[in-house]
Formats: structure tokens, sequence, C-alpha cells
């Protein structure tokens, strides 16, 4: 049987420029078949890629940094999207209008499942870095229905898993468990997982873990300190993980002045 592929019309990549809103979702190009992609190892359920003689072939889009992929108000793209390479935060008002960061995103993450339903977002996801998505359409989910299945118990996994670290009573124990969550979430894609590039600034983990800025600081200098990371602006060295779990696990063995 012939192969037929499933695209989006083909439109030319995004970059920001001043006619257009950081906000606006950009226009894509049909991308390489999910099945050939290099990252497919990170977002393709196994046994999903072929659905009665079609073959999926998401929409792509380039993404700046600090560009919004999509906006709280904004009409809803109808779509999912999946990080093929880069990062994202998501944000969201709380009751007092304050952006909170609700999670960062990497490549083969989901982004968007929250606003199935909707007629507008009420979240925000913003690029830390240049980064590409693939553009999943309700039309190709209905098609491939065990494909989406899949990423959706994915994404409600993670969103479990990231639950559990906001629910940890002390924040030496939410920054440690950060630190191994993210390790663990390099190591799975294949990169180096005791050295690494935090993508997101300082602030950023502050305000996702639910502490304040000057906190985050002293905790980095405290685990320094204790020899359990070696820290140098964004940059990160993993020196004791057993130490670090038993931070996660029972919390700073002395008050660290936070």
């Amino acid at each position: 049987m012939t192969k037929r592929f499933l695209a989006m019309p083909s439109t030319s990549i995004a970059t920001p420029s001043a006619q257009r809103p950081r906000h606006c979702l950009p226009s894509g190009v049909a991308a390489t078949p999910c099945p050939y992609c290099r990252a497919r190892q990170c977002c393709l359920p196994a046994g999903a890629t072929m659905c009665d003689g079609h073959e999926l072939v998401p929409r792509r889009v380039a993404v700046a940094r600090h560009m919004a992929l999509y906006s709280a108000g904004q009409v809803v793209q109808r779509a999912v999207f999946i990080v093929r390479f880069g990062s994202f935060k998501h944000t969201r008002a709380d009751q007092c209008s304050r952006q909170r960061i609700t999670g960062f995103h990497m490549s083969g993450d989901v982004l968007a499942l929250d606003s199935i339903g909707l007629q507008w977002y009420q979240s925000a996801a913003t690029a830390l870095e240049d980064s590409e998505v693939c553009v999943i359409s309700y039309d190709l989910m209905r098609t491939f229905p065990a494909y989406f299945n899949a990423l959706a118990s994915t994404a409600i996994a993670r969103a479990q898993h990231v639950s559990l670290h906001l629910r940890r009573t002390s924040a030496p124990q939410k920054l440690a468990a950060f630190l191994l969550d993210l390790a663990g979430e390099f190591d799975a894609r294949g990169y180096a997982s005791r050295h690494f590039r935090l993508p997101m600034r300082h602030q950023d983990i502050a305000n996702f873990l639910d502490i304040t800025p000057a906190s985050m600081s002293r905790l980095l200098k405290q685990f320094r300190l204790m020899q359990l990371i070696d820290a140098s602006e964004r940059e990160i060295m993993l020196r004791d993980p057993r130490g670090l779990s038993c931070v996660m696990a029972e919390g700073m063995p002395f008050n660290y002045g936070g």
C-alpha cells in the first residue's frame, strides 16, 4: 500500500519581526514524517505512527527566544504543540492576577493540552531559547487516537509528578527535587545528567517553586558549601546526587537561613 502523508499547508518558518505581535502563533512548514525525525525518541509513542496507510507529518513552527507560542486571551488554535527542540515556560495568572510559572517543558513535552475544548487560552507558553514545536491539529489527533491518548497520558503523569514536588514542605527539598528531576529529564533525552546549563533564569525557578529569589540564591550557595553542586550563573554540576536525594527526602540537616 502506498503511504499517504497528512500534512498542513506549507508556509514560511516564523522569525520575530516588528510586524508580528510577539504573542501571535507563527506560521510553519510541513515537516519530516515522524518515523524519520531525529527527535522521535522523545515524543513518538510506539506503534502510533501509522493508521490506515497514513503517516503522521506534523507542521513545524520555529519560536524565537522570549517569543510566546500562545498567550492567555488569544483564540485557541485548535492544536496541541510538541516541543521538538528548545524549551518553554508555562505561565498562568493566579487569583491575584500575578503570573505564576506552572511548568518548564523540553523536547518531547506537550503544550496546550489544557486548552482543548476552550475558546481562548487561559495560559501562556514562552520560549526560553530559540525553539521549535510540531503542531498536532485536532484533526490529526482524531486520525491518530492512540498517539493522542499516549500524549495525554504522559502529560498527566508529568503534571502529577510536578505537583508532588511543589507539595514538599521546605524550600531545600523543593530545589533538590527540581535539580534531580531536571537531571533525569536531560538523561532521558540522551544529554549529560550531571553537568548541564539551566535554560531558565534563577528567578523563574524561584517562581515555579514558590520561594523568594533571595532564598533561591541562599540555597544555591548552601548547596555549594555542602559540596552537593557546583554552580556558576546557569551552569550546574551535580557533585553529590545521593546527597541531594537525602535533602529531597529529609530536608537540610541545619537551618540554611531562608
